[in-house]
């Protein structure tokens, strides 16, 4: 049971950075595209978004093994049944904001704006390839988690090292998507919980 659950709350959210990173136009939308898939496939199975105000995961980005900026993902306001969530991407020279409202109760997406702008939130299909447990190393220091792999028409493969217990918010240690473009890797370096 924790791992369903655990699998679709890091996959649902993890993968909001995706939308994010500032990359050309056409390669941003597509992984928005994803990750607003991956956040609805996952999240609607979830009763576990207890996250408080200021509870932050911060990241390091890299395009292969080019650092290419940083990621802030914080909880920015509680609204009772609902709950915002903001990942700030600095990456190649641009920064961009993504702001997604969640429903507390299911994990559903009520509303994304990136940069100002209200968000379509698209259909794609996420394919669980494999899930196990295990032990990774990052700046922000050694973590056991659930590692899950999956991919979509789009994306050939997404993996995903996630410990909500033991960081905070989704729990997104580290994160890798893989397309043509190359590899996209965010790693945590710092993480805060709010009492």
């Amino acid at each position: 049971m924790f791992a369903q659950k655990t699998q679709r709350t890091f996959l649902a959210l993890a993968a909001l950075l995706v939308g994010s990173l500032a990359l050309p136009a056409p390669v941003r939308a597509e992984m928005e595209s994803l990750s607003l898939a991956v956040a609805l496939e996952g999240a609607r199975a979830l009763d576990l978004i207890n996250w408080k105000v200021g509870d932050t995961l911060e990241y390091d980005v890299s395009l292969g093994s080019f650092p290419i900026g940083n990621s802030i993902k914080s909880v920015t306001k509680d609204e009772g049944t609902a709950i915002w969530l903001r990942q700030e991407v600095t990456a190649m020279n641009q920064k961009e904001i993504v702001d997604t409202l969640l429903n507390k109760a299911d994990g559903r997406i009520l509303k994304m704006i990136r940069n100002g702008q209200e968000q379509s939130i698209p259909d794609n299909t996420l394919e669980i390839i494999s899930q196990d447990f295990t032990e990774i190393r990052v700046k922000a220091g050694t973590f056991k988690v659930i590692h899950i792999v999956a991919k979509t028409k789009e994306i050939e493969k997404i993996e995903l090292w996630a410990n909500p217990r033991d960081t905070a918010i989704d729990g997104t240690v580290k994160q890798a998507v893989t397309m043509q473009l190359g590899n996209i890797v965010m790693e945590l370096k710092k993480y805060s919980r709010m009492p």
